[in-house]
């Protein structure tokens, strides 16, 4: 799982910071580490819920399955 730069889909959360160090040198390092804690909690996220964004899976949690009676 990865965030994507929508300019360039390709782009992993490391490429995104490096071309925010690279275009704004250390005054871009509050942004470069933005990107690195909001991958690390999506990954904390989709392990917690076990499934990914918007994945429906009978082992995902999270979520409150309709009663039945």
């Amino acid at each position: 799982m990865t965030h994507r730069n929508e300019a360039n889909p390709e782009s992993t959360p490391l490429d995104l910071m490096i071309q925010v160090l690279d275009g704004y040198g250390f005054d871009g390092m509050a942004n470069a580490i933005q990107i690195l804690v909001d991958e690390a909690m999506k990954i904390e996220r989709s392990e917690t819920l076990r499934a990914d964004p918007y994945q429906r899976t009978s082992e995902r949690r999270g979520y409150l399955k309709p009663e039945t009676d």
